[in-house]
């Protein structure tokens, strides 16, 4: 069992990630844990072992140009799907489990309650190809959301995380320039008033 992160999966050249060892490793424990209770097992082993450290990658979220162009390029029923995901930051499979009582019409918002099971692919992209994957455009939404200056917690819910640590964890890298241009617009903004309240 102390093994686990380095055990092969299905193919050859991939190794279990450290997050998906401590999901195993959650469920084990579930399961040890209703053991002991059963007097099945006296001691909850998973809890004993040392996991590896889950290691975010940075967040490289697509600029304005490349979805702008990917909007304007797709056919209409391959728009249909980006352009929610651009606007709202919703999950493919969630958009795609959308029905027509999902909206809200007179407030403008989307009631999201489900999603269909999706696998991963890729999409063909115009710009260079900076965005590979459909789950890119929701990484736009949330990269606009900051610049925009909205608070972690209203970028929280939109996004649907169920903890505002993995906001922070995700896109925190991104928030810190944000601050700096919005002190930067807020310096300009009020020297420039001081400047035209002067009179000679």
């Amino acid at each position: 069992m102390r093994s686990l992160g380095k055990k092969k999966a299905h193919r050859k050249d991939q190794i279990l990630s450290a997050n998906t060892v401590r999901k195993i490793t959650t469920m084990l424990s579930t399961l040890f844990t209703a053991a002991m209770k059963r007097k099945l097992n006296r001691v909850n082993q998973p809890k004993a072992l040392e996991l590896p450290k889950v290691v975010r990658a940075k967040t490289e979220p697509s600029n304005i140009e490349s979805v702008r162009a990917i909007l304007e390029q797709a056919p209409i029923d391959v728009r249909v799907l980006f352009q929610p995901g651009a606007l709202t930051g919703l999950r493919r499979g969630e958009i795609l489990a959308l029905q027509w009582r999902d909206a809200d019409w007179l407030n403008s918002e989307l009631i999201v309650g489900r999603a269909l099971p999706m696998a991963r692919s890729l999409v063909k992209t115009a710009s260079e190809g900076k965005i590979k994957r459909f789950h890119d455009l929701r990484h736009f939404y949330a990269s606009m959301l900051i610049a925009q200056g909205e608070s972690p917690k209203y970028i929280q819910d939109q996004l649907g995380h169920a903890s505002i640590t993995t906001t922070f964890d995700v896109y925190g890298h991104l928030m810190p320039q944000a601050r700096r241009e919005a002190s930067a617009k807020l310096a300009k903004t009020l020297f420039t008033s001081e400047k035209a309240n002067v009179r000679p």
